[in-house]
């Protein structure tokens, strides 16, 4: 999957006018997943990623760094997910945020390999993601 195909998902899911607003959306929720990883996971997973949707995910910003994998199981919730994305974007409403999650882990949830999926599985609330399907050809 290309970046434009990646962005393109996004767009469509999140029911975005513009190509800005959906690489916001992925910056926003890369960069809330990112800041729960470590940099050496992080990398990892960017390498896993196709050549495009890597570029966008080494381009996310980390605003803060909240903690290793680990913490991150035990202490994210999808409420609490969200808000991080809410603040990273920042996005006016938690209703805006959750759009832009739910649209950027669908688009993900098609672009990664299933070895990948389990990983960043960990780092997103399960009652948030499609990631779990990922490498099933749909999503959950």
């Amino acid at each position: 999957m290309s970046s434009t195909g990646f962005l393109s998902t996004v767009k469509k899911k999140g029911g975005y006018s513009l190509e800005r607003e959906a690489r916001r959306a992925a910056h926003s929720v890369f960069a809330t997943i990112k800041s729960w990883m470590a940099p050496a996971a992080s990398e990892a997973m960017r390498k896993t990623l196709p050549e495009e949707v890597s570029q966008i995910w080494s381009y996310a910003p980390i605003g803060f760094r909240a903690g290793s994998a680990r913490t991150a199981e035990a202490a994210l919730g999808p409420r609490h997910f969200i808000l991080r994305v809410q603040q990273a974007g920042r996005y006016e409403s938690y209703r805006d945020a959750r759009t832009a999650v739910e649209s950027v882990l669908e688009a993900l949830s098609k672009a990664i390999p299933s070895e990948s999926a389990k990983f960043l599985s960990r780092m997103v609330p399960r009652e948030l993601t499609p990631v779990s399907a990922a490498g099933k050809g749909r999503a959950a």
